[in-house]
This record gives structure tokens, sequence and C-alpha cells, in this order.
């Protein structure tokens, strides 16, 4: 029986689009051939601003160093926070009503811009604004670990209490889901078209076993 939700954030909540971050890159100057060589290096760039050892200046240096000459540091960012598209206006309300009925939480592999412009941008620059909507969030930029590692998912266990077995985790990523089944949560993948929110009312809907 489901008794808890957890959900992503960029892909679920917020609509993303990862091609814009690519073409960013190409407008700023970075060539394709670098792209291409450094794709595992980039990544783990990526990975480490994440999990929040890599200060924020610190990261808007390496990426400006590998764009044109004239590349600033606010069209680094700019182009970064790019990737984060919009919050459908009903969005917040169906957690909310979800909420009456289940204790909802969220977690996010997130960086210190992007959660920073999704508070300016739909919450009003204030982090209490978004903590409202849920029991317990949880920022893996904060956190030093992201999924799909699962220590970040036994933590997210420890500190909220909640069981796997009672909770269903809504991810935008295959290999999150895989990581956090394995603990034995259920899950549901969010795709694009949000046809997700239909299908979590179909499983909540369910009479228990």
């Amino acid at each position: 029986m489901i008794k808890n939700i957890l959900f992503d954030l960029g892909g679920v909540i917020v609509d993303i689009d990862m091609e814009k971050l690519t073409r960013g890159f190409y407008s700023l100057g970075m060539s394709k051939w670098f792209l291409w060589l450094r794709k595992r290096t980039i990544k783990k760039y990526f990975s480490r601003y994440m999990c929040g050892t890599i200060s924020t200046p610190d990261f808007v240096a390496w990426m400006k160093s590998h764009c044109g000459k004239n590349t600033t540091d606010e069209e680094v960012k700019d182009m970064f926070n790019s990737v984060l598209i919009t919050l459908p206006d009903h969005v917040l309300g169906m957690i909310d009503q979800l909420h009456v009925q289940y204790p909802t939480y969220l977690l996010s592999n997130i960086n210190d811009l992007h959660y920073n412009a999704v508070l300016d941008r739909w919450f009003g620059g204030e982090r209490a604004n978004i903590t409202q909507h849920f029991d317990k969030v949880f920022f893996s930029h904060e956190m030093g670990l992201e999924k799909p590692d699962p220590e970040i998912f036994k933590q997210v266990i420890k500190e909220s209490g909640i069981r796997p077995e009672e909770t269903i985790f809504i991810d935008d990523t295959q290999e999150n889901l895989d990581s956090a089944k394995q603990l034995g949560f259920h899950t549901l993948l969010a795709d694009r078209e949000r046809k997700w929110e239909k299908a979590l009312r179909d499983m909540l809907s369910q009479p228990a076993n």
C-alpha cells in the first residue's frame, strides 16, 4: 500500500530541456570535438558540482575556460540555467492535493546555480516557498550525494523515516528508478507529456491488497 510520495524536481515538477544545454555550449564557442572528446571529464565535473564539492565560481570559471575568449560569467550562468523551462501552473496544486492524504517528499539532483534559479523564477527566491509543499526536501548539492547512488536513498529513508515498500518514487531517469527499486521503492517513470500524472492517480486509487 502506498503511504508516501517521493518526487524528483527537474523533469518531474519543473520541465527541463537538456538539448538546450548542448546548444548553449555551442553558442558560447565550445567546440563539438571538445564535448565529444571530454564527455567523461565533463560528466565527472558536473557530478562534483551536483554534490557540492565544487563552488559555483570555480564551476563557472571552468566552463568559461572552454568557451569563446570573450565569454562572460553571466553568459555561462544564463546558458547553464537555460535548461530550466517552466513549472506548469497545475503542478504545485496537484502536489498540495496529494499532500492532504499522503506525506510528500522531494529528492533532487541539483546544483547551486539551478537551485537558486528555481527559487528565483518560481518561488520568490524563498526556500520556504518550496519546502511548504513537502514534509521534507533533499537536495544533492547539500547532501554530498547524488542519484543513482543507493546511499542517497538510504539517507532519505533515515532522515524521513519512510519505508520504501510504502513509498512511490517518481523520476525522469530510469537509472535512478532502478537504484531505488533495488531498495524496495515503488517507481514511476516521468515522461515529457506528463502521462505519469494520470498513472500516479491510477496507482493511488487501486485498493490495498
